[in-house]
């Protein structure tokens, strides 16, 4: 209880609440973008830092998974064709541009 106690204040002091809904509408508006370029992309959603997007089947989410790896950015599969975004609290926007670099190369890729 303790520990649990010392995180749920490190979360309020650093105001980590307050920078996922900051962020995380960040990466929403990065993958609604990715959606309007790409046909590939649909069903963009997400509260937060949870975020996710649908690729057309499971062949196509697996592939891209993948091809994350390769670029040492490993993305979550989750259900039959989504992509699922759980990123730290703690996340700022110059990691997301990391990460959409990385996922613009792999969408080229597709």
């Amino acid at each position: 209880m303790v520990r649990c106690t010392q995180v749920l204040n490190i979360i309020e002091e650093d105001r980590l609440c307050d920078n996922a809904a900051v962020v995380g509408r960040y990466l929403l508006d990065q993958l609604e973008g990715f959606a309007k370029q790409h046909d590939k992309l649909s069903n963009v959603r997400g509260r937060g830092m949870l975020c996710a997007f649908d690729l057309p089947n499971t062949e196509l989410r697996n592939k891209f998974i993948d091809t994350g790896l390769k670029h040492h950015v490993m993305f979550l599969g989750c259900g039959k064709q989504t992509i699922r975004f759980r990123p730290a609290l703690n996340m700022e926007k110059h990691h997301i541009d990391q990460g959409m670099e990385v996922m613009g190369k792999i969408l080229r890729e597709l």
